[in-house]
């Protein structure tokens, strides 16, 4: 009798612990003390930024530009990648951008996404949406929020990359 209680509690036991594989970190919270931080959605799956690659700001050829690489490392070894580019001949400034390729602007996002990396990117059709928040060029902070939608350029899939949140230090060249 004593062996059928132990072996039910480990049985309740058993059935009651769930061990979760592969823990993911949790959706950060939108912040601009320059944190280093991003996430996403794409297609409404959580995406965080591991990989926090390089925010550049520079003066080039008359232009302000302001370049985005974030990057998160998938367990099969592949990397996907996610950028935003704006280019303007006015100093950037806390504002919201339209990311499109419209009339030739460099105002874009891309995706480099999936196994095969397939390359994404917004166009006159799909476009998006920067918000910069804060944009302190004392302390290096850029924080901000970005949607945005983009194409596959071979398929013609489309990405819905949702809910952009970035907060992070920034290399200022100008």
């Amino acid at each position: 009798m004593k062996k059928r209680y132990i072996l039910y509690f480990f049985i309740l036991l058993f059935n009651t612990c769930t061990i979760k594989k592969d823990l993911e970190p949790p959706y950060p919270e939108f912040t601009t003390e320059g944190k280093n931080v991003a996430a996403c959605k794409i297609n409404g799956k959580e995406w965080i930024v591991e990989n926090h690659g390089i925010i550049s700001i520079e003066y080039l050829r008359s232009k302000y530009l302001l370049s985005f690489m974030f990057g998160h490392n998938l367990k099969n070894k592949f990397q996907d990648d996610i950028g935003i580019e704006l280019s303007r001949s006015k100093p950037i400034t806390e504002n919201s951008y339209v990311l499109s390729d419209d009339n030739g602007t460099l105002n874009y996002a891309i995706a480099g996404y999936g196994i095969t990396l397939n390359n994404y990117g917004t166009d006159s059709i799909y476009k998006g949406n920067l918000e910069i928040i804060k944009f302190d060029t004392i302390n290096n902070i850029i924080s901000g929020k970005f949607n945005f939608q983009a194409k596959n350029t071979k398929t013609s899939e489309v990405l819905n990359i949702t809910d952009g949140i970035f907060d992070s230090r920034f290399m200022n060249d100008y």
